[in-house]
């Protein structure tokens, strides 16, 4: 049989919460005797008092994908750490929910250019920095945030290779590839959605590229965490998942190849650091209170970017970190990735 991975986040007992996951391998495929694994792991969060309903909605998602036949196997190591009930209440909801539907989403597409994107199910999350988290600017005002449509988003930064094969030309002095892209301005990031659209065979499965907004942008990095980093509050592990400059180093202005780092639990690389990456909206002070699918205004000066670059220290790569410049404005920290509006055909 396949190890049963486990993988637990640090509790914050400050605000009660036990940030613990499970991780169940799935295991199917029974033939000969041999045990075949299918590579669909689970990662239930935030087991507490109750259940995330999010976690629970994509954990039935990543179900769906494997066959109808699997044998689901719950492995009870060391399960007396955990609260049992919401546990147990996760695993009758999958189960329940696990049967696929006609017309189902794919969790992940590969489009015409080889640009991976996966499924970003709905749901809702605490958009901005809780008053005591280091490094919290006053433009990170906490507020509630809604969003009912699904989403696609780039696993990774779109990188030079990617825009060269659209646009046909690299604007970066040094052209590697999977290098991110960086050099480019919030305009020359629209022009590349619209022309990736305009490829035939993204036109012939309707898909439209878009550069997510900063609600989506957020929330995806955050990946159901309310901390500072998608792997907790404390930068002690954020090298594991970002390229970024230590208090101790010296300025640099290098970017790295996408992907080397680990990803997030939605499975998006580069989150945190390497480059900045351009947001949708026009940047405006945050509301106080819920706000359902946030777009920014409809005009202003300055449009957002997001994530912190490899020159910057951890704070300004802090999922709730936000800043913003002229549309026009090029630099070699800033680059991008792509979203597309679900549903869309596969």
């Amino acid at each position: 049989m396949g190890e049963i991975a486990s993988n637990m986040d640090t509790a914050d007992k400050s605000r009660g919460t036990l940030r613990r996951a499970v991780c169940l391998r799935i295991l199917a495929g029974f033939s000969g005797g041999l045990h075949l694994e299918c590579a669909c792991y689970f990662d239930f969060c935030r087991l507490c008092q109750h259940a995330d309903p999010h976690v629970v909605k994509e954990a039935a998602h990543d179900a769906q994908e494997t066959s109808g036949q699997c044998r689901w196997i719950l492995y009870r190591h060391r399960i007396e750490e955990f609260a049992m009930r919401p546990i147990l209440l996760c695993i009758v909801l999958v189960l329940g929910l696990a049967t696929p539907a006609c017309g189902q989403q794919l969790k992940e597409i590969t489009n015409s250019i080889g640009m991976k994107l996966v499924l970003i199910h709905s749901g809702s999350f605490t958009m901005g920095s809780h008053l005591d988290e280091s490094g919290r600017k006053e433009r990170e005002i906490q507020h509630e945030v809604r969003l009912t449509k699904s989403f696609y988003l780039g696993v990774y930064e779109v990188t030079q290779g990617q825009y060269e094969s659209v646009i046909g030309d690299n604007p970066n002095r040094i052209k590697t590839n999977p290098f991110p892209i960086r050099n480019v301005s919030w305009e020359d990031a629209v022009s590349f959605c619209t022309k990736l659209s305009e490829l035939p065979e993204e036109k012939a499965v309707g898909r439209v590229y878009r550069l997510p907004t900063e609600a989506e942008w957020e929330y995806a990095c955050r990946a159901t965490s309310g901390a500072a980093f998608s792997m907790g509050d404390s930068a002690e592990f954020l090298e594991d998942f970002a390229w970024f400059r230590d208090v101790n180093e010296v300025m640099r202005w290098d970017a790295y190849p996408v992907g080397q780092k680990r990803a997030n639990r939605w499975g998006l690389y580069d989150m945190h650091g390497n480059v900045y990456e351009w947001c949708q909206d026009w940047y405006a002070e945050y509301p106080s209170s819920e706000v359902t699918n946030p777009k920014g205004p409809s005009i202003g000066l300055e449009r957002v970017f997001r994530g912190g670059c490899s020159s910057d220290l951890a704070a300004n790569c802090r999922s709730s970190y936000r800043y913003s410049i002229i549309p026009k404005f090029r630099s070699n920290e800033i680059g991008f990735r792509v979203a597309l509006t679900w549903p869309t055909k596969p």
